[in-house]
């Protein structure tokens, strides 16, 4: 591949930073330009699509059987929408269909937008049942059933009208079953472009704007001398036309599409494909699309490269899967949910996937095996503390905005310097995936008590992200601190407390005292907080991070004059 600074002739105003790849008979790209209609809902896009699916269907083993789909499933209920011109579409319960052939059944993926409106609810369903007239529908649905149409499909999933929503029992007995839903989907539908169900599937677009360009050129490649021709297209192609479009800033998607074996997402500009094989779109139909691929979109194919797992469980000890888990984790807290209290919901099929190729004990996002590692999480502090509980203050769970950890660097050279003395999580029923009640984490370490101040000056009490902190005493080091919510106290009485539960080897040995070995260490922020009945416990309340300070032993750190008291060997309870 070629990295061009500089082509001649004019290109389209969003092509930021170029790749000029050559022509031959390796290229995903044919030799003459493309030629592409006006809109995604054209007969030729439309065809691309059923295209890819059927190539997919096809040559591709993975897609056939992916790891988490069981034969013969189905969801509770299903959207009848008969055949090609038929006006009505009726709702099923699939346990009084003919299954005398296998059913097959395409799903979306949209969002609610602020004022959903045709729901499955207590007192409509016989009516539902007896039949509606898809252009009753929001346009995003029927753009969708026609979609299921030409795909030869008679059944659809909608969750708005396959789950009952005023019906408490009905949402929780269904919401942690999605990860079946959409692993034994025939093919998920993005409604990637629209912010709302009214929004539709298809848009109008450029086309010019969308297909790689062919240039000629002066380059030539050795050995021979001629001239080589080039198509070139924007460094981050794929990441300009998916990731930012309104549907994948959703927690619930999230889930939606790494369960799906095979994606076909209508965006803004075009129409794109994504399996556990392949990824294309009309801009690229022969795949090859994605060479740059964004950080965040690292977890959407992570049930593909990990299904080789599933058969035997490796625990979190593997860092292959532990940064996997840590990947998906990341992506998914950078998405939104309309109910905050769904974070774990959203993600239940996602944490279940993980225990069965781990074999681990779930605690609110977090994995016994390797807890202390996983409490190496870390945010920016830009959201309050969530009104209503979903998890211990320990896990990552427990607040909003995107997350972050170091899990996997500390299985590689990383030392615990707390011990696990008991911990525990109750959830409301037997999954332990979804709806938490309470919990909490006992651990043994060294506490240190430190009086700080900010190098830049007050704050009215909190301390800005990332900033350096210096600790009052005979010697000052500086660190970084990331408070968990933009509520949660940081300090009490002008203190804070510390409690080191990781360190980090330099790999450098300090001068003094006896050349001893130099460490990053992190430590919790603990909020000490009353409980009426338990006494004096914890609350997690941020993350801090020292570089290169020196221990004189398993627990105590030699620095003790940055500090204004330190008790080892203390029992802190966190809840």
């Amino acid at each position: 591949m070629i990295h061009l600074n500089r082509l001649e002739g004019k290109l389209h105003p969003k092509f930021q930073g170029t790749v000029a790849e050559i022509l031959d008979a390796d290229s995903p790209l044919p030799e003459t330009p493309l030629i592409l209609a006006g809109s995604t809902a054209s007969p030729s896009s439309l065809n691309q699509a059923l295209n890819w699916f059927k190539k997919c269907k096809t040559n591709h083993e993975k897609c056939r059987s992916p790891p988490t789909a069981r034969s013969g499933w189905l969801p509770t209920r299903l959207v009848d929408i008969g055949i090609p011109g038929e006006p009505d579409w009726k709702l099923r319960i699939t346990k009084d269909l003919d299954k005398t052939s296998s059913l097959e059944y395409m799903t979306l993926s949209y969002r609610w937008g602020p004022k959903p409106e045709h729901l499955l609810l207590t007192d409509n369903i016989d009516d539902l049942q007896g039949g509606w007239p898809v252009k009753t529908l929001p346009q995003t649905f029927q753009d969708f059933i026609l979609v299921a149409r030409q795909f030869g499909v008679r059944y659809v999933w909608i969750d708005r009208l396959c789950i009952i929503q005023d019906d408490e029992k009905d949402w929780k007995a269904e919401a942690p079953m999605m990860a079946s839903v959409y692993s034994n989907s025939m093919c998920n539908v993005c409604a990637s472009a629209s912010d709302s169900p009214e929004g539709g599937l298809f848009r109008n677009r450029a086309a010019k704007s969308i297909a790689p360009g062919i240039v000629d050129t002066t380059l030539t490649i050795a050995p021979t001398t001629s001239p080589v021709r080039c198509y070139i297209y924007p460094r981050r192609y794929w990441d300009d036309h998916l990731p930012e479009a309104p549907l994948h800033c959703r927690g619930w998607v999230y889930q939606e599409r790494f369960f799906a074996s095979r994606v076909i997402y209508f965006s803004p500009q075009q129409v794109m494909w994504e399996c556990l094989e392949e990824s294309g779109c009309e801009g690229f139909p022969k795949g090859d699309v994605n060479p740059y691929p964004a950080d965040h979109m690292k977890g959407f194919k992570t049930l593909g490269s990990l299904a080789d797992l599933i058969s035997g469980p490796s625990g979190f000890t593997s860092s292959e899967l532990l940064n996997a888990w840590e990947v998906s984790v990341e992506s998914y807290s950078r998405c939104q949910l309309t109910r905050t209290e769904d974070k774990l919901y959203a993600f239940s099929g996602i944490s279940k996937f993980f225990q069965q190729a781990a074999g681990d004990r779930y605690l609110a996002g977090m994995w016994q095996s390797v807890i202390v590692n996983q409490l190496c999480w870390y945010t920016h502090g830009m959201f309050p503390t969530p009104s209503e509980y979903r998890a211990p203050s320990w896990s990552w769970a427990s607040v909003d905005g995107p997350v972050f950890s170091r899990s996997g660097d500390s299985l590689l050279g990383g030392e615990k310097v707390v011990k696990v003395i008991d911990l525990d999580v109750t959830t409301e029923g037997a999954d332990s995936t979804v709806e938490v009640k309470s919990g909490f984490l006992r651990l043994r370490g060294t506490v240190f008590v430190a009086c700080c101040w900010t190098d830049y000056g007050d704050h009215g009490g909190g301390v800005a992200v990332g900033e350096y902190l210096g600790f009052l005493g005979d010697r000052s080091r500086k660190v970084m601190l990331f408070p968990d919510t933009s509520d949660r106290p940081l300090q009490q009485a002008g203190r804070m407390i510390l409690l080191p539960i990781m360190r980090f080897p330099t790999g450098v040995e300090s001068s003094a005292p006896a050349h001893l070995p130099r460490y990053h260490v992190g430590c919790l922020v603990l909020s000490a907080w009353d409980h009426p009945t338990i006494g004096n416990i914890y609350q997690r309340s941020g993350y801090l991070f020292t570089k290169d300070i020196f221990w004189s032993g398993a627990s105590a750190v030699a620095d003790g004059a940055l500090f204004d008291s330190i008790v080892e060997n203390a029992e802190v309870t966190i809840i």
